[in-house]
């Protein structure tokens, strides 16, 4: 990374850090009878939602300042344009095929890896809904070149559900259904036991650590279709790979995968590969 990169992450990271978070007023209810997740709304509900939004004007989900009109967006432009700087839109192919695979939107470094963390560990869910909306518009680009039926939010074990309160890949797919219409399934796949925190690990230790964690619950669910894997972040690829290789080995059609960053080692990986074709 270069210096003034550095500079800026910096300068970013502190502005972030003087945010104030503040509680989001809006009632969204959810019919949650199904697998595939949606939001339900009545005309009734809309005329309480402005009610409440009169008395407490909606505010970005990120800076939490701003004022915004949920109807169009959670995300200030403000906030959109602090994160432009991070955008690299890194494409993943197959070896074999050479065709495109999968898609992450963000390097994942300054204030994407602070709020994916802050989300993870501070449990703050609107971080998920806000970096959803900063990546929908990429998703859109990439469903337009590829087909899928439905995603498959990345699952986490009962037990690390149970620590977190909420999946926050469930989350971030349950924003792209709202602004795409694109269904998620959250009950096809699951995790058989309990592992430690990849981030925790040394990148060698993950394919090991992941290796077998995961178990088709529902065959027929996923027979001939093509579906999309959504995950936060894209570090190693291990439990992105290890989950398409469970995916695999029933008879869905394509499988692709979607996360809202990518680590920059990844993103060095590529660099040098394409300075060893030049060289």
């Amino acid at each position: 990374m270069k210096a003034n990169d550095s500079i800026n992450d910096f300068k970013t990271l502190q502005k972030l850090r003087d945010f104030k978070f503040e509680e989001d007023k809006t009632i969204i209810v959810e019919d949650i009878s199904s697998s595939f997740s949606y939001k339900k709304t009545s005309s009734f509900k809309r005329l309480f939602k402005k009610i409440i939004d009169d008395f407490y004007p909606p505010r970005c989900y990120m800076c939490g300042k701003t004022k915004v009109n949920f109807d169009e967006s959670f995300v200030c432009d403000n906030c959109i344009e602090i994160y432009k700087q991070y955008k690299v839109n890194k494409s993943f192919y197959d070896e074999v095929t050479k065709k495109e695979i999968g898609k992450s939107v963000y390097r994942y470094d300054g204030v994407v890896r602070y709020l994916v963390q802050k989300l993870k560990f501070n449990k703050d869910k609107k971080i998920a809904i806000a970096l959803s909306e900063l990546a929908c518009d990429d998703l859109k680009e990439f469903l337009s070149h590829h087909h899928v039926n439905f995603m498959i939010p990345m699952p986490i074990h009962k037990d690390r559900l149970k620590e977190r309160g909420f999946n926050q890949s469930d989350l971030i797919a349950k924003r792209f259904y709202e602004k795409t219409g694109l269904p998620y399934m959250t009950d096809v796949i699951g995790r058989t036991r309990y592992t430690a925190p990849q981030s925790q690990l040394a990148n060698k230790d993950r394919a090991k650590n992941i290796a077998g964690s995961f178990e088709i619950l529902k065959e027929d669910e996923l027979f001939g279709m093509d579906v999309l894997i959504i995950d936060d972040v894209y570090t190693t690829g291990a439990t992105i790979n290890e989950c398409k290789k469970a995916l695999s080995e029933t008879k869905v059609r394509n499988i692709y995968f979607f996360t809202i960053g990518v680590s920059s080692d990844q993103l060095k990986n590529e660099k040098n590969n394409l300075n060893d074709k030049n060289d």
